[in-house]
Order: C-alpha cells, then sequence, then structure tokens
C-alpha cells in the first residue's frame, strides 16, 4: 500500500498545530495561585512554612516556585533555587494519576515521582549533584562541615495510613565526601580537617526501621565503614534513635604528614588504642543528632558497652 504524503502530510501538520495550540492554552490557563496556596497549606500541615518570591506554569501542566523557603517552628531553613510540581502528560494520557515534586537546592536537585491514587503510594527518588558544603541544615545536624557531592536514587513504598510503615530501598553516594576541622559530637575530639574519597550507601526500609545494609567511604585520608548502624522510623525523623557502629582507619599517608602525626595521639587518647583495623566508635543520640564514643567493649550499661536496640526499638547501654 502507497501512502500519499501529499494528503496526509497537511493533515499531520493540521493535527500536530492543534495539540500544540492546546497544551500552550492549557499551560497559560493552569490555576498557579490556586495551586501555590494548596502547597501552602498541605506544608503547613506538615509543620513546614513554605514561601516563594515568585510563581508561575512549570511543565505541560504543573506550578513552578522560584526562590522558595521552607522554615520549621524551630526555625530552621532550607532554601531552594526553585520548588516545581508538575504532572507528566505521558502519564495523564495513558489514564495514570501522576505528579512530580522537583526541587533545585544547593546546585543540585532532588526528584521525587509518585502515584495520586488513594492507597500505598510508590514513590521514586532522584538525587542529582547536592553540594554537601551548602547544606547547612545538614551541617548543623553532624555538629561538622561537610564537603561533597551527594548522588544517588531509589524507590519507597508509603502506606495508606499512620499505622503502616514505608518500605523500600535507596542507594546513594557521595564524590569527595570530608570533614572540615572541628570537635566530633559526643566525644569533644578535635578533628583535621579529613578526606573520606568517595562514599557509597545503601538504606533499607523495613519493619519500622531503617538500616545501613552497606555504608563505606574508601580513597581518602582515612577509610570509614559502618558496622549494623540503623534508626527507628518515627514521623519526626529528626529525633529517630540511632545506633551502630563505624570504624575509623587513617591511612599511612594520612599519619606521615605533620597533621596526622599530632592526630594519631589524640586519637589514642579518645578511643584506646588502634590496632591494624583501626578505630572503633559507636555511634548514638539521634538521625538529626548523631553522636560517637569510643566502640571499646565492656558490660552493658558501663562507658564504652555496645548499644543494643532493645524492644519497641529503643536502645540499652550508656549513651551518655
Amino acid at each position: 500500500m502507497v501512502v500519499n504524503w501529499s494528503a496526509w502530510r497537511p493533515r499531520l501538520l493540521y493535527g500536530a498545530f492543534f495539540v500544540a495550540a492546546f497544551l500552550l492554552a492549557l499551560r497559560q490557563t493552569f490555576p498557579v495561585e490556586a495551586v501555590k496556596e494548596r502547597l501552602i497549606v498541605e506544608a503547613s500541615r506538615q509543620g513546614w512554612q513554605l514561601s516563594a518570591v515568585e510563581a508561575g506554569p512549570a511543565g505541560v501542566v504543573g506550578v513552578g516556585l522560584r526562590d522558595v523557603t521552607l522554615k520549621d517552628r524551630s526555625g530552621l531553613s532550607i532554601p531552594m533555587d526553585a520548588l516545581d510540581v508538575t504532572l507528566p502528560v505521558g502519564a495523564l494520557l495513558t489514564g495514570h494519576r501522576r505528579a512530580a515534586v522537583t526541587a533545585r537546592l544547593y546546585d543540585g536537585r532532588i526528584r521525587g515521582t509518585f502515584d495520586l491514587a488513594a492507597g500505598p503510594r510508590t514513590v521514586d527518588l532522584l538525587v542529582e549533584k547536592v553540594d554537601l558544603g551548602q547544606a547547612l541544615p545538614l551541617r548543623k545536624a553532624a555538629g561538622l562541615d561537610l564537603e561533597g557531592v551527594l548522588s544517588g536514587g531509589g524507590q519507597v513504598v508509603l502506606p495508606a495510613d499512620e499505622k503502616g510503615r514505608p518500605t523500600g530501598q535507596v542507594e546513594l553516594t557521595v564524590a569527595g565526601l570530608g570533614l572540615a576541622a572541628g570537635k566530633l559530637p559526643g566525644i569533644g575530639l578535635t578533628l583535621p580537617k579529613l578526606g573520606f574519597g568517595n562514599a557509597v550507601a545503601t538504606l533499607k526500609l523495613d519493619a519500622g526501621k531503617g538500616t545501613f545494609e552497606k555504608l563505606s567511604a574508601t580513597g581518602g585520608d582515612a577509610d570509614l565503614v559502618a558496622d549494623g548502624l540503623s534508626f527507628t522510623l518515627q514521623p519526626k525523623l529528626e529525633y529517630a534513635p540511632l545506633f551502630g557502629r563505624a570504624t575509623i582507619k587513617p591511612s599511612d599517608a594520612f599519619l606521615q604528614r605533620p597533621e596526622g602525626k599530632t592526630f594519631k595521639p589524640l586519637l589514642d587518647a579518645a578511643l584506646g588504642g588502634g590496632g591494624a583495623g583501626g578505630w572503633t566508635v559507636q555511634v548514638f543520640g539521634s538521625l538529626g543528632h548523631p553522636q560517637v564514643r569510643a566502640g571499646a567493649g565492656g558490660a552493658p550499661g558501663m562507658p564504652g558497652a555496645p548499644i543494643r536496640p532493645a524492644p519497641g526499638g529503643g536502645r540499652t547501654g550508656n549513651a551518655n
């Protein structure tokens, strides 16, 4: 069968023009202000104050906010260059109600895509080149200035009601992970500037807990490996109980440098003599305010004793 393109070409062009004009009109007439107000209300319900300098259409169907600030009740602010909430056209055309939320912050991008239908929601996450050195909230939580570029992604299933618990897995990498000079929370040990090379992390969410199945950094001034690090999920993740262990092993090259020669005696005094495997510390506190202490063995409840999860998600052992 021979197609008469001279007859079909004008029809296809008119059809394409109609679709383009319809989508453009849909974009320009999208109720931007109404959606913006709804976003402010929803953020307020979650305990956040949302403000934006400018609002306009985004994508084909959606709203884009510029110069955005998220602030919680404690006054902690998260500035964003832009926050876009869009409805993917492809999903709409196939009968699926999906939304995409994209935040541009710290020279990178965080994107979450999820279904709008009732029931459990599957959220696809994507993190692209977020500069940790600019993340002031993370700096306040860690108690130290962090360096590195965060990327990764994963999938999380959110329950349909408050009694349910999220499940899923997230994989992240940090290129050029490092710490600026400062005191280590919990021990008070003054650290020199340290580079940990590239870090990888695999976080699994299940049974009301978040467990780091893998968390390590290699190739820098020191290798860092976490062991059994997990936290108990709760509505405010900032205060989710955190427990586990981590091992730090400075490289021979770092120990030969002047700052390394000065640092090793301090490390021995604070954590005890490290063997060939490095120094072990116990991690405790909360996800938003982690602390560490010497990780030598001992009886439960004594200084240096391991922190063991207690029934119901708590912990035993001395955390002071």
